[in-house]
């Protein structure tokens, strides 16, 4: 069984895959339209993470 990433950052690559990443230190990450989680016990996060980003989709659409 993997060990789950206690404490280790999320390296998100950006969408043009040239050489920058960004590694930050959260539960769940958002790069455009990629989130990204670093282990079940951060399912909350990404989930805010998700609504958040529909809510944003559907406040423009109006």
């Amino acid at each position: 069984m993997p060990m789950p990433l206690q404490g280790k950052q999320i390296a998100i690559l950006t969408a043009d895959g040239v050489g920058k990443v960004e590694v930050v230190d959260e539960q769940a990450a958002i790069d455009g339209n990629l989130i990204a989680s670093r282990s079940p016990d951060g399912v909350p996060a990404f989930c805010q993470a998700i609504v958040e980003q529909f809510a944003k989709l559907g406040a423009s659409a109006s």
